[in-house]
């Protein structure tokens, strides 16, 4: 029975494993789907990449207030 109920270590580090994944997924998604062009996009995604809890926050953080100030139209 006790195979049946995992033990709260399990589910601790399963989630500190699939939150970062997640966020670094969100993240590459979010990244492909922007606006930005060449290098900009090429310096985000290995950003994200190669500092991937950090650099997927930082993405989420400040690239979004890039893009919104980019998409006013002026």
């Amino acid at each position: 029975m006790e195979l049946l109920s995992p033990s709260f270590s399990l589910i601790l580090w399963s989630l500190l494993f699939i939150l970062p994944l997640a966020l670094l997924v969100i993240a590459l998604i979010k990244l492909v789907r922007s606006n930005y062009e060449g290098t900009d996009k090429l310096m985000w995604s290995l950003i994200i990449l190669f500092v991937p809890f950090i650099g997927a926050i930082m993405f989420l953080i400040m690239g979004r207030k890039k893009q919104t100030t980019d998409n006013i139209g002026y």
